[in-house]
């Protein structure tokens, strides 16, 4: 019977070593042997090795493994250079996300376009990743595989909207694993928008959120007016009943953001740029995008004054994520997907 060997050398992230764990599972429940491997030199070439990641599936390449299916999950370098440009546009030159986004296309852009050229099945979870690579590759190359979204219902019940808290101060929210990086991808927000409204408005505050082991960027966040740094939680509901919306402000516009996903399990409005929502086409109706302060302006408006359109958008989401984001049906897809591939028996 054939072994179906999934191959990471990212053993330090939880995101990826459950994904892959998951799919291993999976295809045990259905009879087939399938294990996680961080070196393929140990395995023979004509077994079935499945890559995660550009870094892993170019490393087959030069290995001289045959590089049949890989999950590559975005299309990194377009992200990449979206970031770059957005930086750039904004005159963000002190950035360190600037110089490491260009720093990662000089790295692995070269290694990307040969492993999307020489693999002959790679799985996407965005329809805008999928979309922009058919005008350069044949779409049978291709898999959707969205992302998916655990729905805790004792938050939903309880989450209301409307509800202001004691001092009616408006609070937005933000998710993130904080390092140099994710820091600049909301710095943008804070310079630009967040502190000139938050001048204005001192009851609108903004509250974030996630794992953070540099003391520096901690006491960076504290440093703001309006800012409360509240670090990791153990339970996402901790965070999202204490937040009136949660703002999406990464620029790459690839992939899926988990963390709206979250927000929109969750029952918050979600406002944020434009290419936060690229992976949602079938939702279109369910968020808010501002391109500028203005348009900003214009977001925190219609919550604060027009909860019939902000009731809506958010029961639009939250039955978009429940149609399109359910982990179990999306896992099986994939799990059929490889055994139609490798035409491995059912």
């Amino acid at each position: 019977m054939s072994i179906i060997y999934f191959y990471t050398t990212q053993n330090d992230s939880p995101g990826i070593n459950k994904i892959l764990s998951t799919l291993v599972n999976k295809l045990k429940s259905v009879n087939i042997k399938s294990d996680i491997v961080n070196d393929i030199d140990i395995l023979d070439k004509q077994q079935i090795i499945i890559p995660y990641g550009i870094k892993d599936a170019f490393y087959m390449l030069q290995r001289k493994y045959p590089l049949n299916y890989c999950i590559m999950a975005d299309a990194y370098t377009i992200g990449w250079l979206k970031k770059i440009s957005f930086y750039i546009k904004r005159f963000k030159f002190n950035y360190y996300d600037l110089y490491y986004s260009m720093f990662q296309v000089l790295k692995y852009g070269y290694k990307e376009f040969n492993v999307v050229k020489h693999a002959k099945r790679i799985m996407y979870v965005s329809p805008y990743d999928i979309n922009k690579l058919m005008n350069i590759y044949p779409s049978k190359k291709f898999i959707l595989i969205q992302n998916g979204v655990s729905i805790k219902s004792e938050y939903i019940i309880n989450s209301d909207f409307n509800n202001v808290n004691p001092n009616h101060e408006i609070v937005l929210g933000s998710l993130s694993n904080w390092n140099k990086t994710s820091r600049d991808e909301i710095r943008w927000f804070i310079d630009d928008y967040f502190s000139k409204i938050h001048k204005s408005n001192p009851k609108i505050k903004l509250l974030l959120a996630g794992y953070c082991s540099d003391e520096s960027l901690i006491d960076y966040f504290k440093s703001i007016n309006g800012v409360e740094f509240l670090g990791a939680v153990k339970d996402l509901g901790d965070f999202f009943k204490r937040i009136n919306i949660f703002i999406a402000t990464l620029p790459k516009g690839v992939g899926i953001l988990n963390k709206v996903l979250d927000a929109f399990a969750y029952k918050k409005l979600v406002i944020g740029l434009p290419e936060c929502f690229n992976a949602f086409p079938n939702n279109k109706n369910g968020f808010v995008k501002f391109s500028n302060y203005e348009g900003f302006l214009s977001a925190i408006d219609t919550y604060v004054n027009n909860k019939n359109a902000v009731s809506k958008m958010i029961e639009i989401s939250y039955n978009y994520i429940k149609n399109y984001h359910d982990w179990d049906e999306n896992y099986n897809v994939l799990i059929y997907d490889i055994l139609d591939f490798y035409k491995i028996p059912k």
